[in-house]
């Protein structure tokens, strides 16, 4: 009598447990409304587009670099080194912009993603090009 009450006990229970799973999902999918019953627009993070903008703009300012290094056959060294440290820096600043985005409430965090991972392979890459001289 015992056994098949604690049977019945532990089954009650797990299927609270899934009751209450499938609740969760359902309000992780459901749309979000505000009071007038209208649906929510998550909006992108603001930091985070920076940051994606900013990686753009710095990956469009070393393709720049190279193309003028290549035209002028490597002889434009101080104009080149001025511009790739500023666009070390900005891939530093995009980088921080990008963190500073993913601590935005109820935002979507895919530019902040975006930004960080340009950002940063372009951060290593032109600190392995200063340093390393590769």
């Amino acid at each position: 009598m015992q056994r098949s009450e604690r049977r019945r006990k532990k089954r009650q229970r797990e299927l609270e447990r899934q009751q209450r799973r499938r609740e969760k999902e359902v309000q992780r999918y459901q749309k979000k409304r505000n009071c007038y019953g209208e649906e929510k627009v998550i909006r992108h993070a603001k930091h985070g587009v920076r940051s994606t903008l900013i990686a753009i703009a710095a990956i469009v300012l070393l393709s720049l670099l190279v193309t003028v290094s290549y035209v002028q056959e490597g002889k434009a060294a101080t104009m080149i080194g001025a511009l790739g440290i500023c666009a070390w820096i900005l891939s530093g600043v995009g980088i921080f912009f990008g963190m500073i985005g993913l601590r935005e409430r109820e935002r979507k965090y895919l530019t902040c993603r975006i930004g960080i991972v340009c950002n940063a392979a372009l951060f290593v890459g032109l600190a392995i090009i200063f340093f390393r001289g590769i």
